[in-house]
């Protein structure tokens, strides 16, 4: 991964970078996260991952979302802030995860530095739906920085804006291993899952939240 970042940021032309990214990364579903470049593609991922999650989750609870519209929330849910909310204590671009349900109670996924224990925030409905979204899909510009110790899948990579070379060396360092990246085909597959097409079955669960 790191000779392949080298390669791509002395490199002239991305197009072979692409294919080749797809030979080498090549990780499965379900991904931890999918980097998009347009915010309907990101919608569309999360709102296929909300409608998996109403299907397969116990004690689901429907709650406001101004970004994807009413969403299902669980114990475990991993939310990220899309606006800061200080009077709150969310911070934008923090990901948090639901520790109680009632009340809705938030825990971020990072240790402060010298605090021993992770902070905690109790959101109110009204900002929980302004100020937060889910995380199984964000936009290149929105995770730069970030790492990402599950598996990431990089989607859009025929779009110009994803071959600039900047952008795509950025996205594939989000990850922390090579064995947990994939280079996602034109259609939303991976490379490992291409014979299988991604589809939504009658009791609205996606089999691949990943889908063009």
């Amino acid at each position: 991964l790191k000779d392949f970042r080298k390669r791509l940021r002395e490199a002239e032309e991305v197009e072979d970078f692409v294919a080749e990214g797809r030979r080498l990364f090549t990780a499965s579903p379900p991904y931890e996260l999918t980097i998009v470049v347009s915010h309907a593609k990101r919608r569309k991922i999360c709102q296929q991952a909300d409608k998996r999650a109403r299907y397969e989750k116990e004690d689901v609870v429907l709650r406001p979302s101004q970004d994807l519209g009413e969403i299902a929330t669980y114990l475990g849910l991993s939310l990220r802030c899309i606006e800061a909310d200080y009077n709150r204590g969310l911070v934008k671009g923090m990901w948090y995860t639901i520790v109680e349900m009632e009340p809705l109670t938030l825990e971020e996924t990072i240790q402060r530095h010298g605090e021993d224990e992770k902070r905690r925030v109790e959101p109110s409905l009204e900002t929980f739906g302004k100020k937060l979204t889910r995380t199984e899909a964000f936009t290149a510009a929105s995770v730069q920085g970030a790492t990402i110790e599950g598996r990431v899948a990089i989607h859009d990579l025929d779009n110009p804006h994803m071959q600039n070379k900047s952008v795509l060396e950025m996205a594939t360092g989000r990850a922390v291993h090579s064995q947990n990246l994939c280079f996602l085909e034109k259609d939303g597959r991976s490379t490992t899952n291409a014979r299988s097409p991604p589809t939504l079955d009658g009791a609205g669960s996606a089999s691949d939240p990943n889908v063009s």
